[in-house]
């Protein structure tokens, strides 16, 4: 009996140890094993983006200083509409015209005056619309639209209306819409 007996328990104990210590041991180096897993993933993605980080850094460098300021003109950071009121003013000013009755929408006023929203498209950039009016001639109306059209800012012409006057003068009542980056 104690042939039998012997190995029994030596099976018993065997089992124990398995159930006991050996299978939570390696349910844990199995957990581990997937944790170390999605570190060694998550490490490599990192290195990616460093890669493109100092890819799109080095693009960014080799921009000279005139073409960075171009682009910041071109689509700033953030809106200054001072900046913004004095540009089109100069434009005007070149034919003889100033800049009267500016006013500009904020994201409360484009939701509730046009149905539109400051943000378009959900996108990474806001933008804003500026009303202004001129009293100028249709030829100089016609020559300030195009030095708009052809500055570095993009703008939009939203909405043109205008008023006819006693001379050859018309008051033109212009909205544009300019953007920024979020």
């Amino acid at each position: 009996m104690n042939k039998f007996l012997t190995p029994l328990i030596l099976i018993l104990i065997a089992a124990g140890i398995f159930w006991g210590y050996v299978d939570p041991a390696y349910q844990e180096i199995k957990i581990l094993k997937r944790t170390k897993a999605d570190y060694d993933s998550a490490i490599g993605k990192s290195q990616e983006l460093l890669k493109l980080r100092d890819g799109l850094l080095n693009k960014y460098n080799s921009f000279k200083g005139e073409d960075l300021k171009r682009m910041e003109r071109l689509l700033p950071s953030s809106i200054d509409n001072v900046r913004l009121i004095i540009d089109i003013n100069g434009v005007t000013s070149k034919y003889g015209a100033s800049l009267k009755d500016v006013k500009v929408s904020s994201a409360d006023e484009l939701k509730t005056t046009n149905g539109g929203t400051a943000m378009v498209g959900g996108s990474g950039y806001n933008s804003m619309v500026l009303n202004f009016s001129i009293d100028t001639t249709y030829e100089n109306f016609i020559s300030i639209l195009a030095d708009l059209e052809k500055s570095l800012r993009v703008l939009d012409v939203v909405s043109i209306s205008f008023k006819t006057g006693e001379t050859d003068m018309y008051k033109y009542e212009v909205g544009v819409r300019t953007y920024w980056l979020k």
